[in-house]
């Protein structure tokens, strides 16, 4: 006996330029790509497809943008009937020589290639005329794949005359109709999407497109997430609303990003509810700010899983209950934590370039995105060139930029950032020794008062040893 022949899978992804809601959609930018490639690129994806083909009306083939986009791709691609579009997938479907076709449509950028290999997958297995994870929605929209034998699509193709069914395709397979009165069709529905099929992915409207455009800047740069990590991030937005929700009752937003050090950390605006606090990362302290609001954690934490000292930090974000977004590098990797947040690492590349080297840089740039009135930063001085030597011109550079959009930059007195000691050439050699020498006597003076306290602690600690001591003695003489 010998093994049966593997049919041969065909993706032909139905693209167009004309859309009534949102004209030329499909080469609309995602994440750095036109659409139409993004879909492309993650339909190749997909492990049991042997070839892509993309039909669009033939009088699209003109435009040498939309083509070129579709041929750098490296997939076939074929014109046809602008409005018959079930003539367009037979032709496509014959010319490639499909046994099987799949189904997707251009408007799906963020279409999961591991989705298509489960319902490609069902159908291989069980061999039904029609297969779809459309017919009973648990995925969120967006997703959506068909399946058809060759063989069924070209009876609908033949028997298919109403409109609706030649500008729909698979219309005719669905239409109870058909199985009333002329056999019907052999249906699967696939299932397992967890979700109530309300969510949409799809992009038919601005509204669509700048949704699916955040969450691409939220994903990995290479893009190759999968709809389990696209849904992290949309569960996180619960937090967000709730953010825009207070930001809608203020009529000033400030922001005050709050760094580590000691010179000017404690005098942040903790009770002021006017101020948003943004706290960072500082490994070893963990909630020991009297407020926070927003606090991001942006290098890979399993940096500090496996190092024993900062464990308590990473201990206290899982241990926190999810009412606060914590913004991370990469939420996929940390799905314990209950209020992770994707941090939108997209939109600000785009226009600050790559020019990032701290965490407060990125929290300024954030506030800037966010359209904040006012930035306030506190317990940042960035003095140590050892360490800060790259990182405050960058933090400089954004805080330059922030008063230049008209965002309002207070920074306490205390904290040595953005201060010049002298204006170069009027005011003698421009030298940061003065500034420094200031810096450094508050900074001995406050060594001075933590030695004291330090002090008395330990005095303190002595005569509570001392009285244990002296206890443990009076039990032993009492038996």
């Amino acid at each position: 006996m010998t093994d049966e022949k593997k049919p041969r899978v065909v993706a032909i992804i139905q693209a167009r330029m004309g859309s009534t809601r949102l004209p030329g959609k499909v080469m609309m930018d995602i994440g750095g790509k036109p659409m139409l490639q993004r879909v492309i690129e993650r339909v190749k994806l997909a492990k049991t497809i042997d070839a892509v083909v993309v039909a669009v009306p033939t009088d699209d083939m003109g435009d040498t943008a939309f083509t070129t986009a579709i041929i750098k791709c490296d997939v076939a691609l074929t014109g046809g009937s602008l409005d018959d579009v079930l003539a367009r997938y037979a032709y496509a479907a014959k010319e490639y020589d499909a046994d099987v076709i799949v189904r997707i449509t251009a408007d799906c950028p963020l279409i999961d290639p591991g989705v298509i290999d489960m319902v490609v997958q069902e159908f291989l297995d069980k061999r039904p005329d029609y297969a779809s994870n459309t017919i009973e929605r648990t995925w969120p929209r967006g997703l959506d794949v068909e399946v058809f034998s060759r063989a069924a699509f070209e009876r609908a193709a033949s028997e298919a005359t109403e409109p609706c069914d030649r500008e729909h395709v698979t219309s005719y397979f669905v239409n109870p109709m058909v199985g009333k009165d002329f056999g019907g069709f052999s249906h699967i529905s696939v299932t397992g999407g967890e979700t109530d099929g309300k969510l949409n992915w799809s992009v038919n409207t601005q509204e669509d497109l700048d949704r699916v455009r955040w969450l691409y800047s939220c994903m990995s740069e290479d893009f190759e997430f999968t709809w389990e990590h696209i849904l992290n991030v949309a569960n996180t937005s619960k937090a967000a609303a709730e953010i825009d929700a207070r930001k809608a009752v203020c009529t000033t937003r400030k922001v005050a990003i709050i760094g580590t050090a000691p010179s000017s950390r404690d005098l942040a605006p903790y009770q002021d509810p006017s101020w948003e606090i943004w706290s960072l990362s500082n490994r070893v302290v963990t909630d020991q700010l009297p407020r926070w609001d927003r606090h991001f954690e942006l290098h890979p934490l399993s940096q500090f899983e496996r190092d024993p000292e900062a464990r308590p930090y990473v201990d206290w974000m899982h241990r926190l209950d999810g009412s606060k977004p914590i913004y991370l590098q990469d939420i996929a990797s940390h799905p314990g934590i209950k209020g992770a947040v994707q941090f939108p690492y997209g939109p600000l590349l785009e226009v600050h370039g790559k020019y990032f080297t701290s965490t407060i840089a990125w929290q300024i740039a954030l506030a800037i995105h966010e359209g904040v009135d006012e930035i306030g930063l506190w317990g940042i001085d960035l003095m140590l060139q050892d360490e800060y030597a790259h990182q405050r011109p960058c933090v400089e550079k954004l805080v330059g930029f922030a008063e230049a959009r008209g965002i309002k930059v207070t920074i306490p007195s205390q904290s040595s950032l953005c201060k010049p000691q002298l204006a170069y050439g009027i005011e003698g050699e421009a030298t940061p020794r003065a500034a420094l020498v200031v810096h450094q006597n508050r900074l001995k003076g406050m060594v001075q008062q933590f030695q004291g306290e330090r002090d008395q602690a330990a005095l303190k600690m002595a005569h509570a040893q001392g009285a244990v001591e002296g206890l443990e003695f009076a039990l032993q003489m009492t038996g």
